[in-house]
């Protein structure tokens, strides 16, 4: 684990005019959630991009509603949410 002096000593100057931008991967329970909450503690935006995916393809949306009338009702679940699985064999296997 680095210390925080070797953090410092590799960190770049920030500008704080400048807005920056921090992606934040990781798997299930890696603690993106725990870092995410701490930097808008600290007064960061966050942008949640499984909320934004969820909200461009809920029932009733204009995407969700394009999606399906592109590729049929066999995208959508018995749950009623799109399946990404197979949404992505139908594209991925359509040479065009």
């Amino acid at each position: 684990m680095m210390s925080r002096s070797d953090v410092r000593k590799g960190a770049q100057r920030y500008d704080a005019g400048r807005p920056f931008v921090i992606g934040l991967t990781g798997s299930v329970a890696s603690g993106k959630s725990t870092v995410a909450n701490l930097l808008r503690d600290h007064g960061a935006a966050i942008i949640d991009a499984d909320q934004v995916y969820r909200s461009l393809l809920a029932p009733g949306s204009a995407l969700r509603q394009r999606l399906v009338d592109r590729f049929g009702r066999a995208i959508v679940g018995t749950d009623n949410a799109i399946d990404r699985a197979r949404l992505g064999r139908i594209v991925f296997q359509d040479p065009e």
